[in-house]
């Protein structure tokens, strides 16, 4: 990119660095044969765990963050069956984690409901709105799916404090991390989610077409993935696989799944081209200070903020300084 040039919307489509373009046309030139999908998937999992403060073994790569939400949606629905709730969720928040539990309530028979929160005032915060939501209402919240930060403006919310009410009142927390991952702190063992997805075409600097979700392990064992695929189970595609007829069902085909959250991977083989690509985005995304990027965005942005401010222009009380909406 030409230096005259300032672009300024990595959190719609990140623009790439010229070292990941050069991995994907790399990628392109090799022999088939050359390709090792799976050596890149494992380093992806482990960066991106190492982000997030997770265990590799409870990450899975998947087409998209709506893909993930509905695999949410989709197991949390047996679970809930027979409850009745809501389902809590922001006012203009990103689609794809909304879309999903609109279609759980739609099919639950009347006894699913979805609770949208309201844009705050002056004088409150998205955290105070959603706690005062968790707490009160005829029906008690069973699912919260909410961002670290609201994709519209950068406000924050406090998925710490939320966490807590959440856990207290039996609630499942579902994160769509998107806006956060990469570029501000986001510690799953602070907040202890269901699952948390990111896609990585934005703050992770990666090309279309993967998101990386972390799984509550408790959960693994008990959800069942939204496809079924031979690379999700033990031994399949080994040389072994004729061989080793132990778990093999009646067809011959491998039964047993592996035993982390690899089981939910989306099937088909991981892209040869995307993972090699994300793999070298994310090697550079990991070696900058998160707490260092906020702090230069800030002195960087405290001249625009002073500016809103000068002329009585509205911005969120609580945000992160990467993403901010003024109106």
């Amino acid at each position: 990119m030409s230096r005259k040039i300032v672009y300024m919307n990595n959190a719609g489509q990140a623009q790439l660095d010229q070292s990941v373009v050069a991995a994907g046309i790399a990628c392109v030139q090799k022999p088939a044969w050359e390709m090792d999908a799976e050596e890149d998937a494992k380093i992806v999992r482990t960066l991106f765990a190492q982000m997030i403060h997770a265990s590799p073994t409870n990450i899975a790569i998947m087409p998209s963050t709506a893909f993930a939400i509905t695999l949410a949606a989709h197991n949390l629905k047996f679970q809930l069956e027979g409850q009745k709730g809501r389902i809590l969720v922001l006012q203009d928040q990103m689609c794809s984690a909304v879309y999903p539990w609109e279609h759980l309530c739609s099919r639950s028979g009347g006894y699913l409901e979805l609770d949208i929160v309201s844009y705050p005032s002056a004088s409150t915060t998205w955290t105070e709105k959603v706690i005062t939501h968790l707490k009160n209402g005829q029906d008690k919240i069973l699912v919260a799916c909410l961002p670290p930060l609201h994709w519209a403006d950068g406000a924050l919310l406090d998925l710490v404090e939320i966490s807590k009410i959440c856990r207290d009142i039996g609630a499942f927390l579902v994160v769509d991390a998107t806006q956060a991952v990469g570029v501000y702190p986001c510690d799953i063992s602070l907040f202890s989610p269901a699952l948390l997805a990111c896609s990585v075409h934005k703050w992770l600097r990666g090309p279309s077409g993967a998101s990386l979700v972390y799984i509550d392990p408790k959960l693994q064992n008990t959800w069942e993935p939204l496809d079924q695929h031979g690379r999700s189970r033990k031994v399949a595609g080994m040389a072994i696989w004729n061989a080793a007829k132990d778990g093999m069902g009646p067809q011959g085909y491998p039964q047993e799944f592996v035993t982390d959250a690899r089981r939910f991977d989306s099937g088909g083989k991981p892209s040869p081209f995307l993972l090699p690509m994300l793999r070298k985005s994310m090697l550079k995304v990991i070696e900058v200070d998160i707490e260092k990027i906020q702090s230069l965005l800030k002195d960087r942005m405290m001249p625009l903020l002073d500016w809103a401010d000068k002329h009585e222009l509205w911005t969120p009380s609580v945000h992160a300084y990467h993403l901010i909406g003024i109106r």
